[in-house]
C-alpha cells in the first residue's frame, strides 16, 4: 500500500489564518464586514447608473425630429434666393440630417435639448446647378456644421444659428404634429 503524504494547507488558506491571528478576530465577522462593504459599492454603482441614465442629454421639454421632414420658406440673417422648384427639404432619418436643394446632402447629428449639430460635416452629391441653388447647399451645410438651435411649432420648425434663422413647414402632415397652440422651446 502506498503511503498518502499529509495534505498541506493551501496558501491562501495559510493567509486567512495568519489575518485571523493578526487581527484577533474571527474569520467569519471579518468576511461579513468585507461582503457588507461589497454590497454598499455595488448598491452605489447602481444608483449612480441609474440617475445618469435618467438623466440623458435629451431632457422631457426637448422635442424629436426623428421621423419628420420639411421645406424650407425663408431664411433671414443672409441673402439667398429661395426657388418654388425644386422644394427644398430638410428631414431627420435614422440619425442622420437630410438636406435635399441642389445636391442630396447627409450627416450624422447630435441633438443635446434643443442644440443639433453636424459635427462631421455633410457628405453627399457634388451636381452643378444654379447659383442660388449651390448656396443654399452650402449655407446648409455651413449652418448644420456650426451647431443650431431649433423651436418646433405645430406646422414649422424654426431653426437658428450664426445669425441666421432659416424656417421650415412640414412635409409630413398625415403624422402626428404637436397641437397648433403648443409650442416647444429649449
Amino acid at each position: 500500500m502506498a503511503r498518502r503524504r499529509p495534505c498541506r494547507p493551501a496558501p491562501w488558506a495559510r493567509a486567512s489564518e495568519a489575518a485571523r491571528r493578526q487581527a484577533g478576530r474571527p474569520l467569519s465577522l471579518q468576511s461579513k464586514e468585507k461582503h457588507i462593504m461589497q454590497s454598499r459599492a455595488i448598491f452605489a454603482t447602481a444608483v449612480c447608473l441609474f440617475v445618469t441614465a435618467c438623466a440623458g442629454p435629451q431632457g422631457a421639454d426637448a422635442p424629436g425630429l426623428e421621423g419628420t421632414r420639411w421645406q424650407l420658406k425663408s431664411v433671414s440673417g443672409r441673402t439667398l434666393t429661395i426657388p418654388e422648384k425644386p422644394p427644398i427639404e430638410l428631414s431627420f432619418m435614422d440619425s442622420r440630417v437630410n438636406f435635399h436643394g441642389c445636391n442630396a446632402q447627409s450627416g450624422r447629428y447630435t441633438q443635446e435639448g434643443t442644440s443639433l449639430r453636424v459635427a462631421k460635416g455633410f457628405v453627399g452629391t457634388r451636381m452643378s446647378c444654379e447659383g442660388a441653388l449651390m448656396a443654399i447647399d452650402d449655407a446648409a451645410a455651413a449652418l448644420f456644421e456650426k451647431g443650431v438651435t431649433f423651436k418646433l411649432q405645430a406646422d414649422g420648425l424654426t431653426v437658428q444659428g450664426n445669425g441666421e434663422t432659416w424656417r421650415f413647414e412640414r412635409r409630413d402632415k398625415d403624422k402626428a404634429a404637436p397641437p397648433p397652440d403648443l409650442e416647444y422651446a429649449g
